[in-house]
């Protein structure tokens, strides 16, 4: 009989003793046996499967063995501790952590043989129509497919459209196993979609996996109740469950602390995790070009031909520039998988016929694998190809073959032709990609601004950048303090609403700096995008809520509603810059479809104030019309929201232009991404006056002098004039 035992604390096996089997011989009688094979008793059997043999012999030297399993099961779990660090974005906005950088110590009774990090992993089915026979419908079948183990238990959110109305009309859904999952019956209407959710421990879905394989499958039952009358007819489950990844890409999204789960496991698979916190930073400052400066631009193409390359042969690949640009320099990125470099010379051809040997594998191959680099004139690393390697050339960038600095100076416009020859037998793969990477240069023309009959233009600071390469979020303003984002609200817990297409009013104060509102956030009930006009007037709202001639629309706005007592984003089509020290009215007038809701009946509000404040801005409140800028507004009434904005000495997103500015201006531009990162460039503004002037003429009558002279200035005969000219 077999020995199963679990491990000894702390060792990679177990200490096991067993007593020597007896033989019964005709002749001997009973006949102790002797050990033949194996540990012997009492000694430390590693983990895993150990044989035992024993020898029973009698008089006549006779004899037989027999054997026996020691199993000794590894049931301890690994240690792990985990250490915060920091890291730092790359340019693109991406870090991949692995797990090494936040263990500080991982031990095993046995061996660590891996470490991962828990990542969400959302699989789903689509949508499946149920199947139907001319009794209702019957089994249908939904597959998960490529489902992995989970760490923890998943939650499978499940939508179903059809004839569910009623308490006796029920989707059951049954497991790979058979077992019953899901049974939702609810009381509805017929021919909507209904939505439920169900969870599975996280030992029953691996064990579906072991038994079931990756793709699972799930069944809705027969159920003669549910007819086949409606036009959407379908389930579909969406499985969201803790997989695991053996790096952890890190994003813009993640700046600042995050919580990171890591496991270690053991041959055995039992885990051990610990958290840390990694501090995302992005100290990485935007890389910007502004209207009016010399500079140089890159573009990029790329195709994707997918073309395999046979023995002996030449393939090509052409692919179209759309992009009318003199290149200044040109670098070329290729993926190719195909073993033994050495057999291949890829060559490029422009538009006008040149033709540039990037890769020559009979100089700079060899028996590596795959060339997936950038091949660049200005990089510093020579063709170095690693023999025998899965990666003949792992470096970023390499310099070609030969310069390709040939296409200086040729357009991009046209039909370019990648050829990929492999000049020997025995090894084929395929051309997977080709991007042309082409830098020109831009001359400094100004932006021309033409001013409006009132002599004034006012433009947006990112009207004067060319390009910005910043990959996590920024703004725009002229230099200045760098803008701070801030947020004043109200409360989202509303007692009273108005009508669809109705207003809220109020007034914001602004304190000791400049800001510039860029969204806002409403209270609104009613589903689906919106939109919301954006009125504002110097002063106060009170007393001109019914002269729709005092406000201005400042900026549209749209969002999509979050519902009742939610903050539903409002984002501005143009940010709003309010003065230091200076009263502003604000109207927000929704569309005909959404309606605000808000607090405060009568002249006791309830919930809410009259009045929020911050160092920033004081929003005094409020009022509210059915119809906006009808003259009969609910007082008080308190908006729910929040007002979203930056705050910054000098910094303004928008540019005031008059007649005093004609001719070429150099203004600084300011880009600061959201972690305060700042870049500067200058740009050229040409102010123009297009405008004529109007005059008006006036009849006078004069009288001659005793001389019979008179002298009359030009200004005279204008009964209305230019006020400079």
């Amino acid at each position: 009989m077999d020995i199963v035992v679990d491990n000894s604390p702390g060792a990679c096996g177990a200490t096991v003793g067993f007593s020597p089997p007896f033989a019964t011989d005709t002749e001997d009688g009973i006949i102790v046996s002797t050990q033949t094979g194996g540990l012997p008793s009492g000694s430390l059997f590693p983990v895993g499967t150990s044989v035992v043999e024993f020898t029973a012999t009698d008089s006549d030297g006779n004899s037989t063995s027999c054997t026996f399993n020691v199993i000794v099961n590894d049931a301890e779990d690994p240690t792990v501790a985990c250490q915060d660090i920091t890291v730092e974005l790359d340019d693109m906005g991406m870090y991949s952590l692995t797990p090494a950088e936040v263990i500080a110590s991982s031990s095993d009774n046995c061996a660590v043989t891996g470490a991962s990090f828990e990542v969400p992993l959302t699989l789903t089915t689509g949508q499946v129509p149920f199947n139907f026979d001319g009794t209702g419908i019957i089994d249908t079948d939904a597959v998960i497919a490529a489902a992995p183990n989970t760490f923890g238990d998943v939650t499978v959110a499940v939508e179903y459209a059809g004839d569910f109305g009623g308490t006796f009309e029920a989707l059951v859904i049954e497991g790979p196993d058979g077992s019953t999952v899901l049974n939702d019956a609810v009381a509805g209407s017929d021919c909507t979609t209904f939505t439920a959710s169900f969870t599975v421990a996280a030992a029953t879905w691996n064990n579906w996996v072991a038994t079931y394989g990756p793709d699972l499958t799930f069944t809705s039952q027969t159920d003669t109740d549910v007819d086949n009358i409606c036009t959407d007819q379908y389930f579909q489950l969406d499985a969201t469950l803790s997989s695991q990844s053996s790096t952890l890409d890190l994003t813009c999204a993640n700046v600042g602390p995050n919580n990171v789960t890591v496991y270690v496991t053991d041959a055995a698979g039992n885990t051990a995790n610990c958290v840390a916190v990694v501090t995302v930073e992005d100290n990485t400052a935007p890389v910007i070009t502004c209207i009016g400066e010399p500079a140089t631009i890159t573009g990029t193409t790329t195709t994707n031909p997918g073309i395999n390359i046979v023995d002996n042969t030449t393939v090509s690949a052409t692919f179209d520039v759309t992009d009318d640009v003199t290149i200044a320099d040109l670098d070329v990125a290729l993926d190719i998988t195909h073993t033994w470099t050495g057999d291949l010379i890829v060559t490029l051809e422009s538009p006008t016929g040149t033709q540039v040997t990037i890769f020559d594998g009979n100089a700079d191959g060899c028996s590596g694998d795959n060339i997936q680099d950038t091949y660049d004139d200005e990089s510093a690393n020579a063709l170095d190809c690693q023999a025998g390697t899965p990666d003949a050339f792992p470096l970023d960038d390499y310099i070609p073959s030969n310069p390709l600095s040939a296409f200086d100076g040729e357009g991009t416009l046209g039909t370019w032709t990648i050829f990929v020859e492999d000049d020997a037998g025995g090894d084929t793969g395929v051309l997977n990609s080709v991007s042309l990477i082409y830098s020109y240069d831009v001359t400094g023309v100004p932006l021309d601004v033409v001013l409006d009959a009132n002599g004034m233009a006012t433009i947006n600071a990112s009207d004067l950048l060319l390009s910005v390469d910043e990959a996590c979020g920024y703004v725009v303003t002229t230099v200045g303090t760098p803008p701070v984002a801030g947020s004043l609200g109200t409360l989202f817990n509303s007692n009273n609403g108005g009508s669809t297409g109705g207003a809220v009013y109020f007034d914001i104060t602004v304190g000791p700096e400049d800001i510039t509102i860029t969204d806002l956030d409403i209270n609104t009930a009613e589903a689906g995008a919106f939109t919301m006009d954006v009125y504002t007037l110097v002063g106060s709202y009170v007393g001109n809520e019914g002269d729709a001639g005092a406000w201005t629309l400042s900026s549209p706005s749209s969002g999509t509603s979050a519902g009742d007592d939610n903050p539903s984003n409002a984002v501005l089509d143009n940010p709003i810059a309010l003065a230091a020290g200076t009263t502003y009215g604000m109207a927000l007038v929704l569309d005909a479809s959404h309606g605000h809701e808000y607090s405060g009946t009568g002249t006791d509000p309830a919930p809410g104030n009259t009045s929020y404040s911050n160092a920033d801005l004081t929003l005094s409140l409020g009022s509210a019309s059915n119809v906006p800028f009808d003259g009969a507004p609910f007082t008080p009434r308190i908006f729910n929201g929040n007002i979203n904005y930056f705050s910054g000495g000098g910094a303004s997103p928008t540019i005031d232009l008059d007649c005093s500015m004609l001719g070429e201006n150099q203004i600084d531009i300011q880009v600061t991404d959201d972690s305060g990162n700042v870049a500067i460039c200058t740009a050229t503004v040409n102010v123009l006056d297009e405008t004529s002037p109007i005059l008006v003429c006036q009849d006078i009558t004069l009288p001659l002098d005793e001389n019979g002279m008179a002298t009359i200035e030009p200004e005279d005969l204008l009964a209305e004039g230019p006020t400079i000219y």
